[in-house]
């Protein structure tokens, strides 16, 4: 057999087991930030809802937390996922501090 076209062979074969394992990864993920977006509304719309109640702007949480305000405006647009650290900043920036609970299902 021709050790260069087993190579060729065995190459081919990793690229198509890659290929699928990256499918995979992001079909796993978009469920994931599915799931995550989901739980996370809420929080958001309790923040945004905070800051206007307190009459604050954007741009006020953007001096606060040092996020750039085109940020602030994705965060609350939910053009993104929030992670911890950046609600807890937002949390903070409103003299507020978020409370983690796990329960049962």
């Amino acid at each position: 057999m021709n050790p260069n076209k087993e190579i060729k062979k065995l190459n081919n074969e990793y690229k198509k087991i890659e290929k699928e394992k990256n499918e995979r990864f992001v079909k796993y993920m978009e469920l994931i930030n599915t799931l995550v977006k989901g739980k996370a509304d809420s929080i958001v719309n309790e923040l945004i809802n905070e800051r206007k109640r307190q009459g604050l702007t954007q741009q006020d949480i953007a001096d606060r937390t040092g996020v750039k305000t085109p940020n602030i405006a994705r965060f609350e647009g939910k053009k993104t996922i929030p992670t911890f650290q950046f609600l807890e900043k937002y949390a903070d920036a409103l003299g507020m501090e978020l409370e983690y609970t796990l329960k049962k299902k």
